[in-house]
């Protein structure tokens, strides 16, 4: 049976006529994106110079406009879920209803990521050009179409979080792009700073540590994810050196190799923790109504003991 929130949320954003806008501008933009530079490779042509494995600079660009723009739109269609309902004062009557805390946060989550898989649906024809100059595989396209998906629920339920524990949505929306912003630039300086640290504390003969906290960060790094992903697909090695040079640990160099894998892994944990914690922020009431049954049961207890040790006073008395 289909999620009565999905439901509702699905026929309300059908009859929206903004998502269709905004929905073809975005596609009119990657195909304005991918002919700007298959009019480059045509161009170069003209001077005999063309080779067809200059195509997959277009899959690059085509890839990295469609990642910026899940990254982008995905906390403001899902930031304000719940935080919305609460400012339109409808979410007391939606807790109010049979549907358990977990079902009403897939629902929302469920809801506001169906733009982004029509988004990332709708470029999927535009592909066909990179496998028709024999760029990359199916499986390669399906593999960042997965990718595109598990960031987009990853964002998407720490969005969900930040509604439900904020009741402004342009906070919660703020919140979840300086989350974003740490998660690209905060784990990178910090790891590099972290090594660099390191370095400089070593003695001149004495080996750099197998294990250490600093490349670990770059696990929730999604731009290094994202080109990982790029540089695997398209056999190149160019940030994957780079970074190697720096980040010279054991661990460091196992992360640099497969960095995307490790970072889908915590995408998932971060979709199941944040799923979690917003299935608790959203169910006030009921951690309420224990709390005072807890305390009326406490209160009672003393009173029934209190009553014993009156009968007790009493039966001794006579």
């Amino acid at each position: 049976m289909m999620n009565p929130v999905l439901r509702r949320e699905a026929i309300t954003s059908l009859r929206n006529r903004r998502s269709f806008i905004n929905l073809t501008l975005y596609v009119i933009a990657i195909v304005a994106v991918m002919a700007l530079f298959i009019e480059m490779l045509l161009m170069n042509s003209r001077g005999l110079l063309f080779d067809p494995a200059d195509v997959k600079y277009s899959y690059i660009a085509l890839t990295g406009m469609q990642i910026a723009a899940i990254m982008l739109s995905t906390p403001a269609l899902c930031a304000g879920s719940i935080s919305g309902e609460r400012e339109r004062q409808t979410l007391d009557l939606l807790l109010v209803t049979d549907l358990t805390p977990l079902e009403i946060v897939m629902g929302k989550l469920m809801a506001s990521l169906a733009m982004v898989l029509l988004m990332t649906l709708t470029s999927l024809p535009i592909y066909a050009i990179c496998l028709y100059f024999g760029t990359l595989s199916v499986l390669d396209v399906l593999g960042m179409m997965v990718f595109f998906l598990v960031s987009a629920c990853a964002v998407g339920s720490v969005s969900i979080y930040f509604s439900c524990k904020i009741q402004k949505t342009v906070i919660s929306i703020l919140c979840v792009y300086l989350l974003i912003g740490l998660a690209c630039l905060g784990t990178l300086i910090w790891s590099v700073l972290g090594i660099a640290a390191l370095q400089s504390n070593l003695a001149p003969n004495q080996a750099m540590p197998a294990v250490e906290p600093f490349s670990l960060a770059l696990v929730a790094n999604p731009a290094l994810g994202f080109f990982s992903l790029i540089e695997h697909q398209l056999n190149m090695n160019i940030l994957s050196n780079t970074l190697s040079t720096i980040f010279i640990t054991a661990m460091g160099q196992k992360i640099m190799q497969h960095q995307y894998l490790f970072h889908l892994i915590f995408d998932v944990l971060v979709i199941v923790l944040f799923l979690f914690l917003a299935t608790r922020a959203i169910n006030p009431i009921r951690r309420t109504e224990k709390g005072k049954h807890f305390t009326e049961k406490k209160r009672f207890t003393k009173k029934e003991k209190k009553n014993v040790q009156q009968g007790q006073e009493d039966s001794s008395a006579q």
